[in-house]
């Protein structure tokens, strides 16, 4: 008895370092590896409105917004073929660290591909988009990436989009 405990035990420990694992490779998957910030997909959205339909549901009859950044270093191209693509990933990882350090735990900072970043808000209307713009273009301005005797500076343009609900309609989004 006290041997199949004992495999039961282990088995248990082997089960819960694959989860572990799997985890891990799925965080990896889904994680952009010079930037650090998460790789684009399109359930992003889906998965943000389900998430505040689980909890506004009945609580609330006033919208919800999601405010939606998209970021473009300009003059990317120019950048890496004047000074090369190592100092183009060290401007990528910057301007990275700077929209992570100017987020909240609840927004997705997400590397859409080559030079562009998007920036998901929850529970932010455009105003308060505005402001997180601001700030990274603010701190964005103080950046720059040191190259022989040179400072390299960049400068991104950004757009922004709200997408609002109405509290009502939230507790009808399909939960699956």
């Amino acid at each position: 008895v006290s041997d199949v405990v004992e495999h039961l035990r282990h088995l248990k420990l082997e089960h819960y370092g694959l989860v572990e694992r799997i985890r891990l490779l799925e965080e990896k998957a889904n994680i952009d590896i010079k930037t650090q910030l998460y790789k684009y997909s399109e359930i992003y959205l889906e998965t943000q409105l389900k998430i505040a339909s689980r909890a506004l549901e009945g609580s609330s009859d006033e919208d919800y917004h999601v405010s939606y950044i998209r970021m473009d270093i300009d003059n990317f191209s120019r950048l890496n073929n004047t000074w090369g693509h190592d100092l183009g990933d060290k401007v990528l990882f910057g301007l990275a660290q700077i929209i992570r350090q100017n987020t909240r735990p609840t927004d997705w900072p997400i590397r859409f591909g080559g030079e562009e970043f998007d920036l998901m808000l929850p529970s932010t209307d455009r105003k308060g988009a505005v402001k997180v713009v601001q700030k990274i273009f603010k701190r964005l301005r103080a950046f720059y990436v040191p190259h022989q005797r040179e400072k390299i500076r960049v400068t991104i343009s950004a757009g922004i989009t709200e997408y609002a609900i109405a509290g009502k309609k939230l507790r009808q989004i399909e939960r699956k």
